[in-house]
């Protein structure tokens, strides 16, 4: 078996589970790299990353345009029309595919997009691209349209849920009438949940995560919001299991879209109605978790209080380990990367 490299702009190893899996399964050694030598430089500089790790990278991406790999796999995270792409004709090997969750491949909505990106992605990929593993299937079709190319050649991985969220579930009393995890920044509408505890003084709000915005939010929290930080998912799971349902108000900026929603899947395994803002990610999830409540981002506030709650007798979680877990998407990673062999 060859080995296969995961070279990803600034690293999401929990992104890979699935791919993990398929590599621990088969003796393929994986490797992962970061390409961002730039960005490491400055946190080696502000003592917040290892040098060694930084030299690791670097050695790592030198490798891969020798002849030394030229039978490696390589699977290239990077943002959509970036100048990341350079890399493409450098890399010997044969057998790169990107791996990429964004919806929006026309080119009119594309982060840090400029014309000549788009050209050089528009000649490097059909030239040097064998394949693409896309996070959705409304990812898998938008990149398509762009290149049919890779029709055959695009897979849908979901991200994968990992097992531990399946097991030992149990089901307790709701201490907190809405939870919110995730990082505390703007584009996460963590606004529009402060917006509704001032409104429903008598409901219970907690939200875990981190993010610069924290301390900014807490200043104008109300008495009814409890702020816990970052978690384990011992303590996640205990929080979704006493808590009746799971706020996400994403909001669309100018380099960002909630393009997945992995907090979605944990929080309606553990019981918690889901209630998220119209992003192609939650929508997505939401053809395969019918319960999950879809609303206008612009209106998320008014909606939620206008919203009728949902029964959750009904949740079919074996659904959920079919399309989610960890052993099914490694089955995802394998047919793309079994294609030709």
């Amino acid at each position: 078996m060859s080995d296969l490299f995961v070279v990803h702009q600034n690293g999401a190893k929990q992104h890979y589970l699935g791919l993990e899996k398929y590599c621990n399964s088969n003796n393929i050694k994986i490797t992962w790299l970061e390409m961002d030598l730039f960005r490491q430089f400055a946190l080696v500089l502000l003592m917040k990353k290892d040098l060694n790790v930084l030299i690791k990278n670097l050695v790592g991406l030198v490798s891969l345009v020798t002849r030394k790999h030229m039978n490696a796999q390589i699977v290239l995270g990077i943002a959509p029309f970036s100048y990341y792409v350079l890399l493409l004709p450098l890399i010997k090997s044969k057998r790169v595919y990107l791996h990429t969750s964004w919806p929006h491949w026309s080119g009119d909505f594309v982060p840090f997009s400029t014309k000549i990106c788009r050209q050089l992605w528009d000649c490097f990929l059909p030239n040097y691209l064998h394949g693409a593993f896309c996070v959705t299937e409304a990812c898998r079709d938008s990149f398509v349209e762009r290149y049919p190319l890779f029709k055959n050649r695009s897979f849908v991985v979901y991200h994968a849920i990992e097992n531990f969220w399946f097991n030992n579930q149990s089901y307790s009393e709701c201490v907190f009438d809405f939870v919110y995890v995730g990082r505390m920044v703007r584009e996460k509408g963590v606004e529009d949940i402060l917006k509704l505890a001032s409104i429903l003084p008598n409901k219970s709000f907690v939200l875990v995560g981190n993010g610069p915005d924290l301390q900014n939010l807490k200043n104008k929290s109300s008495p009814n919001i409890t702020f816990l930080g970052r978690m384990g998912r011992n303590e996640l799971k205990g929080i979704y299991n006493s808590s009746s349902a799971l706020l996400l108000p994403s909001k669309t900026s100018f380099n960002w879209v909630e393009a997945f929603g992995i907090v979605i899947l944990e929080a309606t395994i553990c019981g918690c109605e889901v209630i998220t803002s119209d992003h192609p990610g939650p929508k997505e999830l939401s053809t395969i978790i019918p319960s999950i409540s879809i609303l206008n981002e612009k209106h998320f506030v008014e909606q939620v209080l206008s919203l009728e709650r949902v029964n959750f007798d009904t949740i079919n979680t074996a659904k959920l380990v079919d399309c989610f877990s960890i052993d099914n998407i490694s089955l995802r990673w394998k047919r793309g990367l079994s294609l030709d062999d």
